[in-house]
């Protein structure tokens, strides 16, 4: 007899924890502390003492990362003030005026006395938006069990087990339309559909993978749902097994994710503690085990098949394919792998309906896609859209960015794609037709004061540190293709480097053994094709952006400087020459290019001249 009550009693005594007023909520993910939101916490938490009043918590990110620390007030249900950022001094007074005000009948304009410099509309934080995911991501505590049944969680999990049939939840996938987050965009039913016939065929219990090795610079969407919706992740990881048979999973998860792995494991302690995991399964008499295994930091372990041999123990190196994973993965049984906001998805799929999740998004693109949004924009963070919603409404609307030139989408595997281009629409075949990925999500937002050739030397350096090292073409075509780049910024490029990089792009294209390879070279082949004139004026010693510091030079305005040698102090090459109290020159022999001396003058006198 499967004990579901279990689940019941948890939801019902979050929703206790959750309808408690006033309640409390200070953002706890890594972009909240590292904007200072331990210290907030710790100032409320001691200006609100012994107050029973009150209830505080610590919760994930919501993703709304530019406003960090961000605290939110709970007053009644369905109503709430949000205010960020934050500092301990205004985290001190909002604790005196909840300590003021009435609490059976909270007044807004009580709670928010001296704080409306602080106070966030929600109507214009998460306007143009469709929040899915992120919805309850800072919302509960992320290692309550309770608060998270509150909100539904557990309960396809426990359908699930109730019913068993594995062919219904292969069904209801499939229905859904839901596609792999991580970058391919494979449908995930027939994923799942494949691994459950391999493993049938063989006779041999499949194994699933969560992949959370999040490598892409400026992506961090799986490390937030980790960290603010861990539960979640887990759920869907379990009803993978529930509809494979299998009784074993394992999370492949970044060391450099501190946070995020401390909470998972946290995390599989609680459901096993509670009886969700472990034997015996809220006495269904199946046995379901997760592992957490920590990469060493290697990029390439983002390729499934890398990935796998470093669960396993060897040396994360793509290998050959077929036999895909699928198939043949982990210790050569069928095994499932799939990225953390696909399986963060599926218990929605089976909680609210297929037919809910497809009405979501555009045809063959269902649901929506969590963006990491970085760069030159105003308000960086995480963005949640439907899959179809243009790139300008996410770069523009959203992130409110300025003079923007390009955006960069896709990690180091993806492609630029220029201003002109932002009328294209977020879904896998679109961007797949312009020449770009959506990869697992990054988006590097670029205004007309960004070099885009140095951004390409910087991910064709950092493609070529991530290589394997198996294949030449990409060992060794990488990194001459960086070294080429790099002499581009420099000034120190040959006539025809631009000819030679486009040979280059060819041959680690047809001599790369995996996927990883191939597409490391998306980037520079995009930028040369939108922006090549930009690597041509490089190519004769001139920057437009006047970023590269090999292609500049810094020199005094005249008219502006007031003798004062704030820079000459600062100068770590002694280069700023004259006499105090008249204005200044700079000895460009000397100059290191730190551009310090732009930093610390107060009247723009230095300027960078190509």
């Amino acid at each position: 007899m499967i004990r579901t009550r279990v689940i019941r009693d948890l939801a019902d005594a979050g929703a206790l924890q959750l309808s408690s007023y006033p309640r409390v909520t200070v953002g706890m993910g890594t972009c909240g502390k590292a904007a200072g939101s331990q210290s907030v916490y710790d100032a409320l938490a001691e200006a609100l003492g012994s107050c029973e009043n009150v209830r505080l918590d610590a919760v994930g990110c919501r993703g709304t990362c530019w406003a960090e620390p961000l605290v939110e007030v709970h007053v009644a249900e369905g109503s709430s003030i949000l205010l960020g950022p934050m500092t301990p001094f205004k985290a001190k007074k909002l604790a005196a005026n909840l300590r003021g005000c009435n609490p059976s009948g909270l007044d807004i304009a009580c709670v928010t006395r001296g704080l409306s410099s602080c106070v966030l509309a929600y109507d214009d934080v998460d306007a143009f938006q469709e929040r899915v995911l992120l919805e309850d991501c800072g919302k509960v505590d992320p290692l309550s069990l309770e608060q998270y049944c509150a909100l539904g969680g557990f309960s396809a999990f426990a359908s699930a087990l109730l019913k068993g049939d594995s062919a219904s939840l292969f069904d209801e996938l499939e229905r859904s339309g839901l596609r792999g987050r991580g970058g391919a965009g494979y449908y995930a039913g027939a994923k799942w559909r494949a691994v459950a016939n391999a493993s049938a065929e063989r006779g041999e219990e499949a194994v699933v993978i969560v992949n959370a090795d999040e490598g892409d610079p400026g992506a961090y969407m799986d490390r937030n749902l980790i960290e603010s919706l861990p539960f979640r992740v887990l759920e869907g990881v379990m009803l993978a097994l529930v509809a494979l048979g299998s009784g074993q999973a394992y999370v492949f998860v970044r060391r450099e994710y501190p946070l995020a792995c401390v909470t998972l494991q946290r995390a599989i302690a609680i459901l096993e503690e509670a009886g969700l995991l472990g034997d015996d399964v809220l006495g269904s008499g199946r046995s379901m085990n997760i592992g957490v295994v920590q990469s060493a930091g290697s990029y390439v372990c983002g390729e499934e098949t890398a990935l796998i041999a470093a669960v396993e123990g060897r040396v994360p190196r793509p290998r050959k394919r077929p036999p895909y994973p699928s198939e043949r993965g982990l210790w050569g049984r069928p095994t499932l792998v799939g990225n953390v906001e696909t399986f963060s998805n599926v218990p929605l799929v089976f909680m609210r309906g297929a037919s809910w999740f497809s009405s979501i998004g555009v045809p063959g693109n269902s649901g929506t896609k969590v963006f990491s949004l970085t760069g030159d924009v105003a308000r960086v963070g995480l963005v949640e859209v439907g899959l179809g919603t243009q790139v300008s409404r996410v770069v523009l609307n959203i992130g409110r960015g300025e003079d923007v030139k390009a955006v960069q989408i896709g990690g180091p595997s993806g492609a630029f794609l220029p201003a002109h281009a932002f009328e294209m629409p977020l879904e896998f075949e679109g961007l797949a037709a312009a020449g770009a990925i959506m990869g697992s999500g990054g988006l590097v937002v670029l205004d007309e004061g960004r070099c885009v050739v140095e951004l390409s030397r910087y991910l064709a350096d950092f493609s070529a540190r991530a290589s394997c090292g198996r294949c030449p073409a990409c060992r060794d075509g990488l990194r001459t293709c960086a070294d080429l780049l790099e002499a581009l910024t420099e000034g120190s490029a040959f006539s025809g480097a631009i000819a030679e990089i486009e040979l280059l792009i060819q041959r680690i294209k047809e001599g790369s053994l995996c996927n990883l390879g191939k597409s490391a070279v998306r980037p520079v082949s995009s930028a040369l094709f939108h922006f090549r004139e930009e690597f041509e004026e490089h190519e004769i010693g001139s920057c437009r952006a006047h970023v590269c510091p090999g292609l500049v030079h810094l020199e005094i305005d005249q008219s502006k400087c007031q003798g004062e040698r704030c820079c000459l102090r600062t100068c770590p090459g002694a280069a700023i020459k004259g006499r105090f109290g008249k204005p200044g020159t700079i000895d460009t022999n000397l100059c290191l290019k730190c551009f310090t001396c732009i930093d610390v003058c107060p009247y723009g006198a230095v300027v960078i001249a190509g």
